[in-house]
């Protein structure tokens, strides 16, 4: 038999809809900052299932989830990031180290000098 129902939910407001790959063991979310930093935030979780979670608090809109496998030892290291739409994109390319003091290069001859 068919039927025709009329299911209310409840309208949830102030939520942020991530994917399922971005939500880490003990509601944690990688995130990662404008220098390619990435973080560790605890999150409260309304609902996850295989396609996405619901995340109440902890991120903000428009904060860039890490949704790639990484290490817990690999936080607060610097990566280039790509748009997961659209992997030739990149979005944040991490600033280079400086160089030491008293250490010169020499680009044309590719050595270094002490």
């Amino acid at each position: 038999l068919f039927v025709d129902a009329k299911v209310e939910g409840r309208v949830l407001t102030n939520v942020i809809r991530i994917p399922r790959s971005g939500l880490r063991p003990e509601d944690k979310v990688y995130t990662v900052d404008e220098t390619g930093t990435a973080y560790t935030n605890s999150v409260k979780v309304i609902d996850a299932n295989p396609l996405g979670a619901l995340i109440a608090s902890g991120i903000n809109a428009g904060d860039l989830v890490i949704t790639s496998p990484l290490e817990k030892s690999q936080i607060n290291l610097r990566f280039k990031v790509i748009d997961a739409d659209d992997p030739s994109r990149v979005l944040i390319v991490p600033p280079q180290p400086e160089q030491d003091e008293g250490e010169e290069k020499d680009t044309k001859n590719k050595t270094k000098r002490q």
